[in-house]
């Protein structure tokens, strides 16, 4: 199935993706990486860093049919969504319903949707059910229960199974220690650190701590279950954050560290929840599921990850090489402004320094008007304004210095102009720069959401085309591809019934990956199963005859006409053995002696049970033929083969001896076919099997079906002593 996880690179997401890619299916993962990390998910998978609310989550729908949809994305902090209730709807309203409208649109499956604990509030019930009254105490425990709302409308309303698991406190390996679920991260952090612990209120506040591996096992199994509704996923505890302390502490004294950690107590959080533990049966009934992990289990996994050499040094590596990123984009961010006016006031200088070397007489024009135009274009309405105010600090300076009056500069109409120049110059060049590079920008920015655009539609379309290929090529070229098995299917059209049976264990053979492949024909009274084709395989010898009073395990799936799965691996008896039927009678079996473990799989069943309805078609099909032409067949009133269909008969069994080694032996009868109901009468004395012909020259022979020429002994006497007149052939002539 096809597999999408949003929120997939986070602490739990990244192990539900493990899980079930462990079970072979396609994993796809949306994250914004705000919280999540690339790292956390190792497995083969196909990603798209995107906000759920982005426009493109769209894109990935109509590219990719989606069967179960798991929603993982999410703020998860409690604190936050109090100081932050908007952003914390944003996140957790608005992204779950994006991702519910595509889900229901583009046919999903299934939608699992991660609630919490939080949207009950505090409660004086211990453990608290499902059908307990909910009174979350923060936006975010009120966001989560409307999500449970929204996910039950679209159930009711568009037919898209929901189903809402409401999570306890979950704790493992990869959860980093911001926001209240991290509790356990953060305690251990701390402890590295040797860092007072940090305890709001007086510690005897209890949680319900769950291993994020018990909580993988859940959504997996709540994504193949047909359950739908609102479930509490806990361990069904309770455990007091004195008695987690306690705990840990053992932990860390067992692997070498003997120094308790300290703690430090302070007042309870105005959201903190008093008792949380959350009554687990419901999902135990529905999902055949339990928690595999003890608390210490859990934590001493989590403290061996937090602490071992090989997390430590990724961390601090990585983290050394984000700060150095971290510092420089910071060092940029703070000096951009302030290089535009270093660069003016260096320009101005310059101009200031030409103003008083070069002699009056050589300045055709003011070229302080240019510097003004220089900086207007380079850096827009601000800068020029900027320089503007030089200028005119500028001039008054050089009017002074020829003996104007401060005062009189402002009052003088020539002074004045010259200001209204130098302003109206800045602003008017500034401002079309400035409209100028808006245009731009904006031209850039559409640009680049274009080209983002395309290099996303690219990515999607080069994952279809692969996709489209691969297909393409299990079509055409797979073992299990349409023309593939069309070929090998293509052995069982015939009407002989003989040539059935043989191609049968070519199509066995080859879509079953199996060289040890047997059928056996049921007599009228189902007391003998006789062997009629069988494997060309030299180490398997199958009894050529079950007499079935001898061998209760057969006579039982005879009895029964169904398939038989030895899932006791009785070395005894077949792999498996299934009944050959047209309409309720049985008229043979078909046998896998041995099958290669890795084979062992409901597919593999599956591919069996569609085989043997084929071939019981083909049988069928055959059986009906022969009965529609058996004037044609046999002559007149006797159950001798005319020559047409004798060669048929003939030419089928040498394909089978050379093919799969199957024997068979000839008699001629010297009798004349006047007899021919003396003759007819012999095959009272043969088996259901074998058969009585003519040839082309008017000679009659009996066709022993897989009987060696030592075995064909015991019949030649027993038709001998009722007075058949028959002769041994030469096989090697025939």
């Amino acid at each position: 199935m096809n597999i999408l996880i949003t929120g997939g690179y986070g602490f739990i997401g990244s192990y539900v993706a493990e899980r079930f890619y462990q079970e072979g299916h396609n994993i796809y993962i949306i994250d914004n990486l705000h919280s999540g990390k690339k790292d956390n998910v190792t497995i083969k998978h196909k990603s798209y860093i995107l906000d759920i609310s982005d426009p493109k989550v769209e894109l990935i729908f109509q590219s990719t049919h989606f069967d179960i949809v798991i929603h993982l994305a999410a703020q998860v902090g409690v604190q936050a969504s109090v100081d932050n209730p908007g952003k914390d709807a944003d996140t957790n309203i608005s992204g779950l319903l994006h991702v519910l409208h595509l889900s229901s649109k583009y046919n999903v499956r299934k939608f699992l949707f991660s609630s919490s604990a939080a949207i009950y509030g505090d409660q004086d019930l211990s453990p608290i059910s499902e059908e307990t009254k909910c009174r979350p105490l923060s936006p975010y425990g009120l966001n989560k229960l409307l999500g449970e709302s929204y996910c039950k409308y679209w159930y009711e309303m568009y037919g898209l199974e929901t189903m809402c698991l409401r999570f306890s406190n979950v704790y493992g390996p990869r959860q980093g220690a911001s926001a209240e679920g991290g509790v356990i991260s953060t305690f251990l952090k701390k402890m590295g650190k040797r860092d007072a612990i940090t305890i709001y209120g007086d510690g005897e506040q209890t949680r319900d701590f769950i291993y994020v591996k018990d909580v993988a096992e859940a959504l997996y199994r709540s994504a193949l279950s047909d359950a739908t509704g609102s479930y509490n996923l806990s361990n069904n505890t309770s455990v007091s954050i004195n008695q987690l302390i306690k705990i840990l502490s053992a932990i860390s004294q067992n692997h070498g560290n003997k120094q308790d950690p300290n703690t430090n107590y302070v007042e309870p959080l105005e959201t903190d929840i008093r008792h949380s533990r959350l009554d687990n049966r419901k999902l135990k009934e529905k999902l055949d599921w339990v928690p595999k992990y003890s608390l210490n289990e859990g934590l001493t996994e989590t403290y061996l990850w937090f602490f071992g050499d090989l997390s430590r040094k990724k961390n601090y590596k990585k983290k050394k090489e984000q700060n150095k990123e971290n510092k420089t984009t910071e060092i940029k961010r703070r000096y951009q402004h302030i290089i535009p006016f270093v660069e003016n006031i260096l320009l101005f200088f310059m101009i200031f320094t030409l103003e008083i070397m070069i002699p009056e007489s050589f300045i055709v024009f003011d070229i302080k008007i240019l510097y003004i135009i220089l900086i207007a274009i380079t850096f827009g309405k601000t800068q020029a304004l900027v320089s503007a105010g030089l200028s005119m600090g500028l001039y008054s300076y050089s009017q002074i210095k020829t003996g104007a009056d401060l005062v009189t500069l402002f009052i003088d109409n020539e002074g004045l102009i010259y200001f209204a120049i130098y302003l109206l110059i800045g602003l008017l060049i500034g401002y079309i720069v400035d409209r100028r590079k808006v245009r731009e920008e904006a031209e850039i920015n559409d640009h680049e959401r274009l080209k983002e655009q395309h290099a996303f539609l690219e990515d999607l379309y080069s994952e279809a085309k692969m996709l489209n290929s691969e297909l393409q090529k299990q079509i055409v070229h797979s073992e299990d591809g349409i023309g593939k098995i069309y070929s090998t299917v293509k052995k069982l059209d015939s009407l002989e019934p003989e040539d059935i049976f043989t191609g049968a264990i070519f199509v066995i053979e080859e879509l079953m990956k199996t060289n040890k492949v047997s059928i056996y024909t049921a007599n009228e009274d189902k007391s003998f199963l006789r062997l009629a084709s069988k494997s060309n395989t030299p180490s398997f010898t199958p009894k050529n005859t079950y007499r079935l009073e001898e061998y209760p395990s057969f006579r039982a799936i005879v009895k029964r006409k169904s398939f038989y799965f030895n899932r006791d691996m009785d070395p005894e008896l077949p792999q498996m053995v299934a009944p050959i039927m047209k309409g309720n009678s049985l008229l043979a079996i078909v046998s896998i002696q041995e099958v290669d473990f890795e084979y062992l799989s409901l597919y593999y069943e599956n591919v069996f049970t569609v085989l043997i309805r084929l071939i019981s078609d083909s049988i069928s099909r055959a059986i009906d033929h022969v009965d529609a032409t058996k004037a044609d067949r046999y002559l007149i009133e006797t159950n001798i083969l005319k020559p047409k269909y004798f060669e048929r008969v003939l030419q089928s069994k040498k394909r089978a001896e050379e093919q799969l080694n199957i024997p068979y032996t000839l008699f001629r009868v010297n009798m004349p076919v006047k007899q021919k109901r003396e003759i007819s009468d012999i095959q009272n004395h043969l088996r259901s099997t074998d058969h009585i012909g003519l040839n082309e020259q008017k000679e009659i022979f009996i066709l022993l079906s897989n009987t060696t020429q030592e075995q064909s002994g015991v019949v030649f006497r027993r038709l001998i002593s009722i007075g058949c007149q028959i002769e041994e052939v030469d096989m090697q002539n025939v």
